[in-house]
């Protein structure tokens, strides 16, 4: 059967209308995937850490992935290459405990726990009020240390005991960049840059040399506390084991019936015999 044909002008007009309606989806098609990608992107960006500090040039060449303090400014390097690093601002230590040398990074603790050495109740790694903040780098096998801290107003002054105090998230940048073993400076300034690259590590010079030594008998008292904890504690072991061997010794039946025979080692009876 033959149908009637439409109008020129009807066929044209529908033709228009679908050629836009195409037109439309595709823009909107567009926009979408655009809308799509966009929130991609913002997402990936919250989703990656946050890197802190500022990129800047350095005068003298300390090897790549050490940490230069610059104890006049105030501020840390990490060495990310020849002439470059990443800078970030600490707080350093008082005129009598302000030190210079080469030293290295040790270990690297998470929330470390903070044990004052008045004889204070420990602080928990974690708590708001731990001063050493959510992270801490520690220096050879001495109580220094680069960590967090809880007093931010106190970054940019020469306020602590030694340590480098650092804001808890540049501390944990710079926690997640630093590598075990890794040298680090602490300078006066940057005129001074070269006098200890040959120190021997772990050499500390302070910067008052009475400071010095009140900082090595402190450490030498604490290590002599831990040498006779030591040896108490195999003093109070060996106490134990001549007291249990006694006791294996004068172990006897009564009238055929075990006797059951308490030890010293607090745990309650040994047995059964």
């Amino acid at each position: 059967m033959h149908r009637p044909s439409l109008p020129a002008s009807k066929f044209f007009s529908g033709m228009i209308t679908t050629a836009v309606a195409v037109v439309l989806l595709a823009a909107v098609g567009i926009e979408g995937a655009q809308a799509q990608s966009r929130a991609q992107k913002v997402t990936k960006a919250s989703s990656e850490p946050q890197q802190r500090g500022e990129r800047v040039q350095t005068s003298f060449q300390f090897p790549v992935g050490a940490l230069v303090i610059v104890n006049n400014e105030r501020r840390l390097y990490y060495i990310t290459g020849k002439g470059e690093a990443v800078r970030y601002r600490v707080a350093v230590g008082k005129n009598e405990e302000l030190w210079m040398g080469r030293t290295f990074v040790a270990a690297k603790v998470v929330d470390p726990r903070w044990i004052p050495i008045n004889g204070d109740e420990p602080v928990e790694g974690g708590s708001p009020a731990n001063p050493l903040g959510k992270r801490a780098l520690y220096l050879d096998w001495s109580l220094l240390r680069i960590h967090g801290t809880p007093s931010r107003g106190s970054i940019g002054s020469a306020v602590s005991n030694g340590c480098i105090r650092m804001l808890n998230e540049d501390v944990m940048d710079v926690f997640e960049r630093v590598h075990f073993g890794a040298p680090v400076y602490a300078i006066r300034s940057w005129k001074d840059a070269s006098l200890y690259d040959d120190t021997k590590v772990a050499d500390k010079i302070y910067h008052d040399p009475e400071a010095h030594e009140q900082a090595k008998e402190v450490l030498q008292e604490q290590l002599r506390e831990r040498a006779g904890d030591l040896r108490d504690r195999e003093t109070s072991l060996r106490r134990d084991r001549q007291k249990n061997r006694a006791a294996d010794a004068t172990i006897m039946r009564l009238n055929g019936k075990p006797l059951t025979v308490k030890v010293a080692n607090n745990r309650g009876t040994r047995g059964t015999f």
